[in-house]
């Protein structure tokens, strides 16, 4: 993923950003104060890509804030985590003899 030129075929770079893709339509979908960004400098905003066949277009990022006009959309799934209260902070210490070594946890941390 590290060569712009290539990054884009490279299935962990695919998925990735797929995941993001998810992540940002779900988020959208909470309520609250989430909203897309309406300030028409944005939103007009141009990128200059390559079709398949070589072929020069432009694109702007209003085109690109609704999924379905882009010809996808994700399955509805649980999202449970959206309910989960994190814990209190323990105000006790950790016990450093009882937490194993870098080296025992990570057996290449010292090559």
């Amino acid at each position: 993923m590290r060569n712009f030129y290539s990054a884009g075929k490279d299935p962990a770079f695919y998925t990735h950003h797929a995941n993001v893709d998810r992540m940002w339509t779900i988020w959208k979908t909470l309520g609250g104060k989430r909203k897309d960004i309406n300030k028409p400098d944005y939103l007009n905003a141009e990128s200059f890509f390559y079709d398949e066949k070589k072929n020069p277009y432009l694109v702007k990022v209003r085109d690109c804030l609704d999924n379905k006009k882009m010809g996808y959309d994700f399955q509805a799934m649980p999202t449970p985590w959206r309910y989960f209260k994190p814990l209190k902070k323990s105000k006790s210490k950790v016990n450093a003899r009882s937490v194993a070594a870098a080296t025992q946890t990570f057996p290449i941390a010292n090559p």
